[in-house]
């Protein structure tokens, strides 16, 4: 039987935290600095599931999740924090 994963900040397990380190408002994408040190995760408006306008510099939560289409890591459901 394995261990429940530890969930930290009740957060869970797979949702991280990270700034907006650039966004290009005219493409409509951009990319997220970690808080966790690991690589910047991608971001594209289509995946902002609250109303907000993105730009650089605010605390967003994410998940991190593989992009069917091109098999890499990117950032969904990206939401203030």
């Amino acid at each position: 039987m394995s261990e429940p994963v530890p969930s930290f900040n009740n957060r869970a397990p797979n949702m991280y935290t990270g700034k907006i380190k650039m966004w290009d408002s005219d493409r409509g994408f951009g990319f997220i600095k970690r808080d966790d040190g690991g690589p910047d995760a991608f971001a594209h408006i289509k995946h902002l599931s609250a109303v907000f306008r993105p730009e650089s510099g605010p605390t967003v939560a994410f998940d991190l999740v593989i992009d069917e289409r091109n098999g890499r890591e990117r950032a969904d459901a990206i939401r203030l924090a």
